[in-house]
This record gives C-alpha cells, sequence and structure tokens, in this order.
C-alpha cells in the first residue's frame, strides 16, 4: 500500500499503535471467554474490520459509498 495512504488511514487499518507493524484488515477474530464475552468480541472485531476495508474502499472519493452489507 502507497506510504502517504498508509499514514492517512493508519488509524483506521494498522491494529497497533507501533505504525510499522502490518496491516492487518483479514485478522480480526480473537476468542476467549464465555460464549457472551466471545460474541460481544467478534462484534467487535467485526465492526473494525469493516471500518478498515471500508476507509481503503472509499479511499480519495468526495462521497462514501457503502454497499449496505454490514
Amino acid at each position: 500500500l502507497d506510504q502517504s495512504i498508509r499514514h492517512e488511514l493508519s488509524r483506521h487499518i494498522i491494529p497497533s499503535t507501533i505504525e510499522d507493524k502490518p496491516m492487518a484488515l483479514n485478522f480480526f477474530l480473537k476468542v476467549k471467554g464465555s460464549t457472551a464475552v466471545a460474541t460481544r468480541q467478534a462484534r467487535y472485531d467485526g465492526t473494525m474490520a469493516y471500518r478498515g476495508v471500508s476507509s481503503l474502499q472509499n479511499y480519495s472519493r468526495e462521497e462514501p459509498q457503502y454497499d449496505g452489507q454490514a
């Protein structure tokens, strides 16, 4: 990914505060704890993954476009 795009979208696509780590849009699920905790975590992780993918898909567009699949 171009460095300027990576920098501009870093808070959406880099899963760490250490910015030289790789992007990880497809690594968004870690399950632990009870079923309720795992369900909440899966929803949260899925939301973060969607936000990252959406940020990349809408990069440099004047108006964001959404597919209604979230």
